[in-house]
C-alpha cells in the first residue's frame, strides 16, 4: 500500500497561525459558524415568514392531508390533518408504532412522520373523511372552528378529550378519536356534550353574503378553471410517467441481455 510522501498542498493546513493550533482546526470552526449562521438566516428570513404554510409542508412530508381551519372572523390557517381533526395529540398514538414492523419503526425514527391520523381512522374503524379541495397535490379539508377546538390545551379541547377518553375506556370496541366522530356521537345521544362546548353557531345571512359574494371575480374564476386544468394535465402526465418507468426498465434489461449473450456466445472461427 503506497504511503503519503508529501503533505497535501505542501502542508499548508498544518500551519499554526493562532495559539499554535493548526489551520485545519480553525477552518473547521469557521465552517461550523457558516452552517449555524445559514440555518439561523434561512429560518428567520424564509421559514418563519412562511408560518401559515407550515401545516401544508407537514402534510407534504408525511404523505397525509392538510386542513384549512378558519374561525368566525374568517381568519384562516393551514394545519396538518392530525392537528385539525384529531381530539388527542400525536404522542397519544406512539403505542401503535411500537407494534409495527422494524422497517416502519426505522422510518419513523429517521423521517419523523406523523401516522396519528391514519392510526386514529384505523382505531375508529370508520372511513376517512373526504376533502373538498386540493392545494397543489395535497388533499385539504376546510373546517370552521367556532369555539377553538383545534387550539392546543384550550378549555373546550380539554373537555372533549376527557369525554372521548371516558367513552373509549368504557367502549374499547367502538372508539372516538376525531372531532367529527365526537359530534356524531353527541348528536346520537351516545356521549353527553361537555359543559361549555357548543356544537352549533347561528351566523346571520348578511354576514355570509358579505364573506362569499354571489358575483364572482372574472380573474378568480379563471384561476379556478386553470387549477382544474393543471390538475387534469398533471394526472395524465403521471400516467405517462408510470409507463415510462416500465419502458426504461425493459430497455435496460434488453441492453444487459445483449451484453450477456455477447459474452457467452462469442463467435468461433470456422
Amino acid at each position: 500500500m503506497p504511503l503519503l510522501e508529501q503533505p497535501f498542498l505542501g502542508g499548508a493546513f498544518n500551519w499554526a497561525p493562532i495559539f499554535g493550533i493548526q489551520l485545519y482546526f480553525w477552518l473547521m470552526i469557521f465552517g461550523l459558524f457558516i452552517i449555524v449562521g445559514s440555518e439561523i438566516f434561512w429560518r428567520f428570513t424564509f421559514w418563519e415568514p412562511m408560518n401559515p404554510f407550515h401545516g401544508l409542508y407537514e402534510a407534504f412530508t408525511n404523505g397525509s392531508k392538510a386542513a384549512m381551519v378558519g374561525d368566525l372572523n374568517l381568519d384562516w390557517a393551514l394545519m396538518s390533518e392530525a392537528k385539525a381533526t384529531l381530539i388527542f395529540d400525536s404522542d397519544y398514538y406512539k403505542f401503535a408504532i411500537e407494534e409495527m414492523g422494524w422497517w416502519i419503526k426505522f422510518r419513523a425514527w429517521l423521517y419523523k412522520p406523523d401516522f396519528s391520523a391514519a392510526i386514529a381512522a384505523e382505531l375508529e374503524g370508520k372511513a376517512e373523511e373526504p376533502t373538498l379541495i386540493t392545494i397543489g397535490k395535497i388533499p385539504t379539508h376546510i373546517l370552521i372552528d367556532i369555539q377553538h377546538w383545534t387550539w392546543k390545551n384550550s378549555n373546550e379541547q380539554k373537555a372533549i378529550k376527557k369525554a372521548a377518553e371516558e367513552w373509549n375506556n368504557n367502549h374499547p370496541e367502538d372508539q372516538v378519536h376525531r372531532f367529527r366522530t365526537f359530534v356524531q356521537y353527541v348528536r346520537n345521544g351516545n356521549i353527553t356534550c361537555p359543559e361549555g362546548v357548543k356544537l352549533e353557531q347561528v351566523i346571520p345571512w348578511p354576514r355570509i353574503d358579505a364573506a362569499f359574494p354571489v358575483v364572482r371575480s372574472d380573474a378568480a374564476w379563471a384561476g379556478f378553471v386553470r387549477q382544474i386544468a393543471e390538475e387534469m394535465h398533471a394526472q395524465s402526465s403521471g400516467d405517462l410517467n408510470k409507463w415510462a418507468v416500465y419502458v426504461l426498465v425493459f430497455a435496460a434489461a434488453v441492453v444487459v441481455l445483449m451484453f450477456v449473450t455477447k459474452w457467452f456466445f462469442t463467435k468461433t472461427p470456422v
